[in-house]
């Protein structure tokens, strides 16, 4: 339903009754009158200007506020109030110091520059810098506090990357450390084993040798028993690799090579740790520090 608008005729100074029709007659004199757009937008303005006010005023509902300050500087890109109300709506009345993460600093500069240049009285557009001025330094203060606390967050993710990198590290190191251990344990092992077979394959056949010449039956018979057991293990030893000293030491400083990559991955492990933990420190700091800003410029907005 049309609002009733009340006017005067400019002729006969009787009133005028219009329900929203481009043009109206004079019901006195007989005179009619032109209605133009730009009344009709200016009225309709006003009347959106009113309700997003008493929506950000009465209910701190601002992103309605924001969206009905939008719809009026579209209608009216002019309008310097429009632009007022969107300022007062992304900032919440000039105490949001973290507005620019919702609507960036480029959108808030914008709508600053727009509203110097629509703002007509000079007054009013010193009053609009005094309070725009001082907000925006903090706004930059609180974009740099951001910036510090995200370069931290930067620093705990790397640094946690580089932790999940050194754990992956850190197991297959010590793996391969166990490997080598358990290697080096069979390899003496081994080496024990061939060159007491070798050893005892020798003392048999010097024993054979020595006793070769004796008549008794029972000594031939011992003969040939040292001489097959000599053979059974040359067999034996034909399917077993012989580890010779120089195997021993080349293991050995396999072991150790892997002991210290082991050793290096275990502090780097600690280190990236005792990193983490400074980081998180500083970021308890910076998070304290922003929330005390904000704190400190609603109570001094």
């Amino acid at each position: 339903m049309a609002e009733l608008i009340e006017l005067k005729c400019k002729n006969c100074g009787g009133l005028l009754s219009s329900t929203g029709s481009d043009r109206i007659t004079c019901h006195y004199c007989g005179t009619s009158f032109l209605i133009s757009s730009s009344e009709h937008v200016s009225s309709d303005v006003d009347e959106e200007m009113v309700n997003a006010e008493y929506v950000m005023q009465s209910f701190n509902d601002y992103e309605q506020a924001y969206h009905r300050f939008f719809s009026i500087i579209q209608k009216d890109p002019k309008n310097y109030r429009g632009y007022l109300g969107i300022l007062k709506a992304i900032t919440k009345c000039f105490t949001d110091v973290s507005c620019h993460i919702t609507y960036g600093m480029d959108a808030i500069n914008d709508y600053i520059e727009k509203l110097y240049i629509a703002t007509p009285d000079r007054d009013k557009l010193a009053l609009y810098k005094s309070i725009i001025v001082p907000f925006t330094e903090k706004v930059n203060e609180h974009i740099q506090l951001c910036e510090k606390l995200s370069g931290i967050q930067a620093e705990i993710d790397l640094a946690e990357e580089d932790l999940h990198n050194a754990e992956e590290s850190y197991s297959f190191y010590g793996e391969n450390y166990f490997t080598v251990s358990r290697y080096k344990k069979t390899t003496f092992r081994c080496f024990i084993l061939s060159h007491s077979l070798i050893w005892l394959q020798i003392a048999l056949m010097f024993l054979a040798i020595d006793l070769r010449d004796a008549n008794s039956a029972l000594t031939m018979t011992f003969v040939i028993i040292c001489l097959i057991l000599a053979g059974i293990i040359m067999l034996l030893m034909i399917d077993k690799k012989v580890v010779w000293v120089w195997q021993i030491f080349k293991v050995d400083a396999e072991l150790k090579r892997a002991r210290k990559l082991f050793d290096d991955v275990v502090s780097t492990v600690k280190s990236i740790n005792n990193q983490l933990v400074e980081l998180e420190q500083e970021k308890e700091t910076a998070e304290a520090e922003l929330r005390e800003f904000e704190q400190s410029a609603k109570k001094n907005a």
